[in-house]
């Protein structure tokens, strides 16, 4: 049988708000630590998607545009010189699924990488 379809409490944009918002507080409360190659550290920070243009990514990606601007947006700075060398951006979307970890009332339950970009040198 297909799933229930339940009520919306939230609007799509604010779905995609609050679990970004819920993943940067997590990035906070975990500290956000990366391990890199060659023993070198890293850190996940939030970003935008004017950072993608901005920040040199747009210029090494195949999509040149800006993602929209319903997502999660993260950059990893290189631990010990603190520059940006990669961005990140997701999307949320429905699967049409419910799942045991569906929030109740939620049409999205899902995401997907829309940007990943890795400066290049």
């Amino acid at each position: 049988a297909p799933a229930q379809l339940l009520p919306v409490v939230l609007s799509v944009a604010d779905q995609m708000e609050e679990a970004a918002a819920q993943v940067r507080a997590e990035l906070e409360r975990r500290g956000a630590a990366v391990a890199l190659p060659g023993g070198l550290r890293g850190r996940l920070v939030p970003s935008s998607p004017r950072r993608f243009t901005e920040g040199g990514f747009a210029a090494q990606h195949y999509v040149a545009a800006e993602p929209n601007g319903h997502g999660l947006y993260l950059e990893l700075l290189e631990g010990a010189s603190g520059e940006s060398i990669a961005y990140i951006c997701f999307s949320l979307y429905s699967s049409g699924r419910v799942f045991p970890f569906t929030p109740p009332h939620r049409l999205l339950d899902a995401a997907q990488v829309d940007r990943l970009v890795v400066k290049r040198g």
